[in-house]
């Protein structure tokens, strides 16, 4: 259509129902760039009293990006289906959930602010859309205050969000922090960090479901909430150079305490359901995801590196850990590894021959009988034009990313093949190794 304009139709024919027709849409703009990708078909056949029994089915994916102003974008991504089995039934998308934003951005250096809101849609059978929530908005923002007279440095930040359910579930939350850490390393090579946060929240929320009484709510409700917390962190890396080689052995041990308040629940836990406890958090002041739950209590977390570096650029690591807590922590849920007060053990293995050879090791293993909870090896090579991935991956049956069938362990292979500069070939695929 034009250099910076052009679109695609693909309709696809069927022998039973008809004609899918596809098109996309893709236009570049000197602000920014967007594409669309439609789909719809009016069926021959449909069966009564099923996401089938319609006239007319289709979907809308897109997106896009745009510069406004000096610091400041917006955009969008769209995922609209018609029903739930529509993409699957015609080969379209394996995708089980969906989620269409519009959204505001500014990055001013360390500031920041941002402006979203959502609309998700899950698309596995028996899922109820009266329980799937809508956001709008969700408001970041964030303050680098600095360093205070070099006595460390100072964050600001905070959040706003309105968030509401079909079946009549809302939740309106204020909150606001300042975070403040002080770094500090000693002659003798010992590296030292104490920091401290404080949180307060507000919430308003209705037709909040009782845990304590299935079936029941709680009426409208406001709560408010605030949360200090302190803690300090140590590190001595030893180091031994040798020739052609460097080894380091850095024991690191981390030691919070916050008061013992635990979580609301009147307070819905919308965005902090999925906790991973894995060596990327082990030293993580909060684990929650999100701000709807948040960790209380005293604990320490203990671990320890040991790396490895050779001349021409190759490198190794491991990483083992583990947390301790005065307290068991009820927030958590028993799969997290998290809720006692010795916590699983968790660890990764890294290997860096050189710049075509990795592979990473990453896992967690169960306090009480030491077997793995959660175990997952990827390996990535390139030999001239041709990249290679092989991955494993098991998940024990308490794991959130498994279901009531059992553990899930699976195998995965895939290939990139660079024709040329602008061509490149690629598959994959995974096999169950569990069923």
């Amino acid at each position: 259509i034009a250099p910076n304009l052009d679109a695609t139709l693909a309709p696809r024919f069927t022998t039973k129902e008809g004609i899918v027709y596809q098109g996309e849409v893709r236009h570049r703009l000197e602000s920014g760039s967007y594409q669309f990708f439609a789909t719809g078909t009016w069926p021959d056949s449909r069966t009564a009293g099923t996401p089938a029994d319609a006239t007319f089915r289709g979907s809308l994916f897109g997106n896009g990006e745009f510069n406004v102003a000096p610091n400041w974008s917006w955009g969008f991504q769209t995922q609209l289906v018609t029903d739930n089995t529509y993409l699957r039934k015609y080969g379209l998308s394996d995708a089980t959930d969906l989620t269409t934003n519009i959204h505001v951005n500014n990055v001013d250096g360390r500031d920041s602010f941002s402006a979203n809101a959502y609309y998700f849609r899950n698309l596995l059978a028996g899922t109820n859309r009266d329980d799937t929530p809508w956001v709008a908005p969700t408001v970041d923002y964030e303050k680098y205050l600095g360093d205070l007279l070099g006595l460390g440095r100072l964050k600001f930040s905070s959040n706003a969000m309105v968030l509401g359910t079909p079946a009549g579930l809302g939740s309106r939350r204020l909150t606001g922090s300042f975070d403040w850490d002080k770094p500090y390393t000693s002659r003798g090579g010992e590296v030292y960090r104490i920091f401290a946060n404080v949180r307060a929240d507000a919430y308003s929320t209705d037709k909040v479901p009782d845990p304590a009484a299935p079936g029941t709510y709680f009426g409208q409700e406001t709560i408010v909430r605030a949360l200090p917390t302190i803690g300090a962190e140590a590190s001595y890396p030893f180091v031994r150079p040798d020739p052609g080689l460097k080894q380091v052995i850095e024991p690191i041990v981390q030691v919070i305490y916050a008061p013992n308040i635990g979580n609301n629940e009147r307070i819905p836990n919308m965005d902090s359901i999925n906790v991973e406890f894995d060596d990327t958090n082990l030293f993580s002041e909060n684990r929650f995801p999100g701000l709807d739950r948040w960790e209380t209590g005293g604990r320490a977390n203990v671990g320890m590196r040991y790396s490895i570096y050779g001349a021409g650029g190759g490198q190794a690591s491991v990483l083992l850990g583990q947390s301790y807590r005065l307290k068991d922590n009820t927030s958590f849920s028993d799969a997290t590894g998290l809720r006692d007060q010795l916590s699983d053990y968790v660890g990764a293995i890294q290997v860096a021959p050189n710049d075509n050879l990795a592979a990473v090791h990453r896992f967690r293993i169960n306090e009480n009988n030491f077997k793995f909870s959660r175990n997952e090896v990827d390996v990535l090579a390139r030999t001239g034009p041709l990249t290679t991935s092989l991955g494993y991956a098991y998940f024990a049956a308490d794991q959130a990313v498994t279901t009531a069938t059992g553990a899930r362990e699976e195998l995965s292979v895939g290939a990139t093949l660079k024709l040329s500069r602008y061509w490149r070939l690629f598959g994959s695929t995974v096999q169950d190794l569990a069923n």
